[in-house]
């Protein structure tokens, strides 16, 4: 359930069909505003684009909830599309990066044990300097690829504090 603050004059007034999972607080007054928002949690604010919101961008910034700005119920319908595809798009995003760091993780994890696999042989042979410095390059790729991957994740961890927001 997502629950939005509308603070502005006219929205009484406002006829908006709504996804069924949104539930609308509707405030005509800035007052009024600012005092269901200190009072109660919402996932984001809308205010009168044309009307003073200091108030509601200061509040809003401490607790970490968005604030938009529509002018009429059209507005407020294409701002919760808008947002919605935005988040459909970064579920898509999250998703892709967990498959990729997942698809890279598997051979990486090959290459690793088969570089072990072939220094441990190496040491029961005679010394060779050209396998000794492949399967170093070998290794360090690796890492590369490891620094990589743990890139991935940080920037799915970035797409998931968004998605909270």
């Amino acid at each position: 359930m997502r629950s939005v603050l509308v603070v502005h004059s006219d929205a009484d007034g406002w006829e908006v069909t709504l996804p069924a999972e949104t539930m609308l607080t509707v405030a005509t007054s800035p007052a009024e505003g600012e005092a269901y928002l200190l009072a109660t949690s919402f996932d984001i604010v809308v205010v009168d684009p044309s009307g003073d919101h200091a108030w509601a961008d200061r509040v809003c910034s401490e607790r970490g909830v968005p604030v938009e700005t529509a002018a009429s119920g059209e507005d407020l319908v294409a701002c919760l599309a808008s947002r919605d595809d935005a988040q459909a798009v970064l579920l898509h995003v999250r998703s892709e990066l967990a498959r990729i760091a997942h698809d890279l993780n598997n051979p990486l994890a090959i290459i690793a044990g088969n570089v072990q696999l072939a220094r441990e042989v190496a040491r029961v042979e005679p010394p060779d300097e050209a396998i000794d410095e492949g399967l170093s390059n070998i290794s360090e790729a690796a890492r590369a690829l490891e620094t990589l991957i743990g890139q991935i994740g940080d920037l799915r961890s970035a797409v998931d504090r968004a998605l909270r927001v």
